[in-house]
C-alpha cells in the first residue's frame, strides 16, 4: 500500500510511524505546493493524505478547497490544529479519513489504517490492487497464449471464460413466436460471435439464450474485460442496429479465469470441469439481470482506466466478485 503525504512539516511523517513497520506499507512525502503536479503522477491504487496543519487558519480553508477540486484519488485530511469546522462535510465530499488533535499526536495504529482502507475501497475498489507477476501466474495457470495456434484438443489450459445470457427469457418467449424467437436469439449469438472473434474469443458452449465464450490467456491481460464493458454500455445501440427487433435486450455477463480441457465446440459434452460449473453457477444463480461481474482475479488484470467503475459484490462459489457500476 502506497500512501502519498502532502505536508510542509517533517513531524507529520511521525503519524505513520506504526505503519512503516508493516512490510506492505510505503510512504511518499511531497510538499503541499506540489500537490497538483504530483497528483497527476500517482497511480489509481494510492491513498493520499493532505496536511493543512501548517497553514494559517485564514489560508487553510482555501488550500483545502483547491486540493479537493484537484484530487480524484482516495484521500484523508490531517488537521492537527482543528481548523476544519464541519468534519462531516469532508466525508460528504469524498474523504476516507480525518486526523485531528490527539490522533495527529499519537499517530495511526495499523488496525485503524486497515479500517480506513476498507472504507475507501467501497468508493475506490482499485486501492492496493496487486498486479500479479508473470512468474506467479505461470505457477498457478497453464497459460494458453494470445491466440489459438498452440491450443490442442484434449489438453488442459487456462482461459478467460465469458458467461453471457439474455435476461427475462419467459417474457421473450411470450413476446415472440417460435420462428421470431429463434431469429432473435440467432442474431444475438451471431453478434457475440463477431464481437468476441475480434479479440480471439470463440463461442464454446451455447444454449438457446446464451453460453460460454473462451479467450486465450497469456498471463498479462484479459482483453474480454473491455469488450464486456462495451457490451453493457452499448446495449441500446446493439439492440437497435444489430439485433433489429423491437425490444431492448438485457443480458448478464461474468468473466472468470479458470482451467479446462479444451475440445472443439460440439465436442464438449464429456468434459468435467470445475471452472465450467463455477461460471455457470455464478452467471445463473448469482448475477443480476443487466449486470457485468468480474472475479477478483480478472479484476486484478483489468485496464487501470476501468477499475474505478467496479465495486465489491460479495462472494459466490468461494470467489470474490466485483460488479460494474452501471450508468445512471
Amino acid at each position: 500500500m502506497i500512501v502519498a503525504l502532502f505536508t510542509d512539516s517533517k513531524n507529520t511523517e511521525k503519524i505513520f510511524s506504526a505503519l512503516k513497520k508493516n512490510r506492505g506499507f510505503s510512504l511518499e512525502v511531497h510538499h503541499t505546493n506540489d500537490f497538483k503536479k504530483e497528483l497527476k503522477k500517482l497511480s489509481s491504487g494510492v491513498i493520499v493524505y493532505y496536511d493543512i496543519s501548517g497553514f494559517q487558519k485564514s489560508k487553510a480553508a482555501g488550500a483545502l478547497q483547491q486540493f479537493l477540486k484537484a484530487c480524484s484519488l482516495p484521500f484523508g485530511i490531517i488537521d492537527a490544529q482543528k481548523t476544519v469546522t464541519d468534519i462531516a462535510e469532508l466525508f460528504y465530499l469524498g474523504a476516507s479519513d480525518y486526523i485531528g488533535g490527539e490522533m495527529a499526536k499519537k499517530g495511526i495504529p495499523v488496525q485503524r489504517f486497515k479500517k480506513v482502507v476498507d472504507y475507501a475501497r467501497e468508493k475506490y475498489p482499485e486501492i492496493d490492487v496487486p498486479h500479479p507477476s508473470s512468474d506467479d501466474l505461470k505457477s498457478h495457470y497453464t497459460l494458453s497464449g494470445r491466440n489459438w495456434e498452440g491450443i490442442k484438443s484434449g489438453h488442459e489450459y487456462t482461459f478467460c471464460f465469458m458467461f453471457i445470457e439474455l435476461d427475462h427469457q419467459a417474457e421473450l418467449k411470450k413476446l415472440f413466436g417460435g420462428n421470431q424467437l429463434n431469429d432473435l436469439t440467432k442474431a444475438f449469438h451471431d453478434y457475440i460471435l463477431k464481437t468476441a472473434g475480434q479479440i480471439q474469443g470463440r463461442i464454446w458452449i451455447w444454449q438457446d439464450f446464451g453460453g460460454l465464450v473462451l479467450f486465450p490467456f497469456d498471463g498479462n491481460s484479459c482483453d474480454a474485460t473491455l469488450t464486456a464493458f462495451r457490451l453493457i454500455l452499448n446495449k441500446h445501440i446493439i439492440s437497435i442496429e444489430n439485433i433489429n427487433f423491437d425490444v431492448l435486450l438485457s443480458y448478464r455477463i461474468v468473466l472468470y479465469l479458470g482451467n479446462t480441457v479444451y475440445e472443439s465446440r460440439g465436442d464438449t459434452g464429456k468434459i468435467v470441469s470445475d471452472s465450467i460449473n463455477t461460471i455457470f453457477h455464478i452467471g445463473q444463480r448469482f448475477a443480476e439481470p443487466g449486470n457485468f461481474y468480474l472475479t477478483k482475479k480478472v479484476f486484478e488484470l483489468a485496464p487501470k482506466g476501468l477499475v474505478k467503475y467496479f465495486l465489491p459484490a460479495g462472494e459466490c462459489e468461494g470467489k470474490k466478485m466485483m460488479k460494474m457500476r452501471l450508468p445512471v
